[in-house]
């Protein structure tokens, strides 16, 4: 068997010999066909040509929607049957970003169109035919040079070149088809002036131009810093719009696009408002395709003058069909240890943290519905990684940041416990059983 196997060894080195294979390939050029490297290397080589002198291509790896970083889009824009490039790049020298559309002409890459953009900082990024006529319009938003507010650039093909249509400063932005009626929605958040409230608006194109099909209007000091798109519930979908308020505070406005109108669902409901101290986005936190609002709570000590704790925890709730807030997740963060603790609801109201900012001790008081109770359920510790061995046969290992690791544990239930505080003490340690899932690193 060992010489079946050293032959075929032998033969197979041959083979690659023979076959031409010894240059190693990337894991890209094994899986793409040869020819599409081909063409790869054929548009690399026609944007180096057609690019000014020092311009890269630019990297967005924070743009929403961007399934890539790079700002190379290969896709059939005119309808032509044929696949065109649109990039954006940086001109080193004057660190403008200009946008360029290259077209395919017998088998040779040519620049379609060149348009230097005044602009440095790229916010907001998209190439999509939003009214179905076959052309695509290209979306940019942009941080704008004489202002510190963005500015969103809607571009249509027209006569083989580029022309813009619409131009508006704006603090959010999304597209989407929000009515499912094939449209796409662009939905822009603007600023309020001299004569109009902070509105969210949304824009259809038609032919060539972006026409307002509706808006809804807040309070001049209420900006809204970010809009989602998401379900409700089972039954209804809606923009989670969420704003910063006087500087201040954060609100949750939702907000139903029907019959081609924005309206809240929350204005005249029981709900009336959602508030937060500070202001929180709007994210579907336990990742079942509903999205939740957030509220900040005080989670008080009995003796809460004694505590030095940092005890608000953010709130996630679902908003059920009777337009109700049903709790879903407490998340408590940390700063110095870099880490969320996401509380399991048998925790509500029966718990409050201890910590002094800038210490590496986090501790988990029993406190049930935060009666006069002061009995230690969970620790949580930053240490050098030269004390793991000592200490993983009693902690459980969170997460490891350089040299320091974040260990945790639950404490065992005290003697001489009440039957039913007993119970809920079983439940909670029951539910925090494996830690790794209740508390991670703040930026999973």
């Amino acid at each position: 068997m060992k010489k079946i196997f050293t032959l075929l060894t032998i033969m197979l080195m041959i083979t690659t010999v023979i076959g031409g294979c010894g240059v190693l390939k990337t894991p890209e050029e094994l899986i793409q066909p040869p020819e599409l490297n081909i063409e790869k290397k054929k548009l690399n080589d026609a944007l180096l040509n057609y690019l000014p002198q020092n311009a890269d291509l630019i990297v967005l790896p924070y743009v929403k929607g961007m399934k890539q970083e790079s700002s190379l889009i290969n896709k059939d824009i005119d309808g032509d049957g044929e696949k065109e490039a649109v990039a954006l790049y940086r001109d080193k020298n004057t660190r403008k970003i200009g946008l360029i559309v290259m077209d395919k002409e017998n088998d040779t890459w040519m620049r379609k169109t060149d348009i230097k953009l005044d602009v440095f900082e790229v916010a907001d990024y998209k190439v999509i035919d939003t009214n179905n006529d076959g052309l695509d319009e290209i979306i940019i938003g942009y941080y704008g040079i004489t202002n510190p507010y963005k500015e969103v650039n809607i571009y249509v093909q027209e006569q083989n070149n580029l022309r813009s249509i619409f131009k508006e400063r704006y603090l959010a932005l999304d597209v989407l088809d929000a009515d499912e009626d094939g449209l796409q929605d662009i939905v822009i958040s603007d600023f309020a002036d001299t004569k109009h409230n902070n509105r969210v608006s949304i824009f259809n194109v038609y032919g060539n131009n972006a026409v307002k099909i509706s808006e809804i209007s807040y309070p001049k000091e209420n900006e809204v810093y970010s809009i989602s798109f998401g379900k409700v519930n089972d039954r209804t979908k809606a923009f989670f719009v969420d704003m910063y308020v006087n500087q201040t505070y954060g609100q949750t406005d939702v907000v139903v696009y029907e019959d081609r109108k924005l309206f809240s669902i929350i204005r005249d409901s029981d709900i009336k408002e959602i508030i937060q101290t500070s202001p929180i986005k709007s994210v579907d936190i336990d990742d079942d395709g509903i999205t939740e609002v957030a509220k900040m709570q005080v989670i008080d000590r009995y003796d809460r003058e004694n505590s030095s704790a940092n005890n608000f925890v953010k709130n996630y709730y679902k908003i059920t069909e009777k337009l109700e807030l049903d709790l879903v997740s407490q998340v408590y963060e940390d700063i110095d240890m870099n880490i969320n603790i996401t509380f399991p609801l048998s925790f509500k109201n029966n718990y409050f943290i201890e910590k002094t900012s800038g210490e590496d001790q986090i501790s988990v008081y029993f406190s049930p519905q935060q009666a006069k109770k002061e009995i230690l359920f969970m620790v949580v510790k930053k240490v050098e990684k030269s004390q793991l061995d000592s200490l993983l046969g009693e902690y459980q290992l969170i997460t490891e940041m350089g040299s320091m690791a974040v260990i945790a544990k639950v404490m065992d239930e005290p003697e001489n416990m009440e039957y039913l505080e007993r119970n809920l003490y079983d439940r909670m340690k029951y539910d925090a059983r494996d830690l790794t899932t209740v508390i991670k690193p703040a930026n999973v």
